[in-house]
């Protein structure tokens, strides 16, 4: 089992992150590498993400689920394993 698979456990193991929530897991990561992440930090990033070109086909309720996901795994197992599990899922273009 990879890193991927017991971060994001209760997943379907053949499902991987797409490019938009691996970007957005280590933006949130970084935004929580403090160890807190305040509402104004997240309300900014979320203004960032949704201004991308990235997340223009994302609607509201799939952004909610994707950020409901990574906030569970950086609650759970902290910023540095939610980058870890982002960058394998991260296309080149992305880094």
């Amino acid at each position: 089992m990879g890193l991927f698979d017991s971060l994001f456990s209760g997943m379907d193991t053949r499902t991987k992150l797409s490019p938009q929530e691996s970007f957005a897991g280590i933006l949130l990561a970084a935004s929580a590498c403090d160890g807190h992440i305040s509402e104004d930090e997240f309300s900014q990033l979320l203004t960032s993400l949704f201004r991308m070109k990235l997340f223009r086909r994302i609607n509201e309720k799939q952004f909610d689920q994707v950020m409901n996901k990574l906030m569970g795994v950086l609650k759970k197992h902290g910023a540095e394993s939610l980058v870890d599990g982002c960058v394998d899922t991260l296309p080149e273009e992305l880094h």
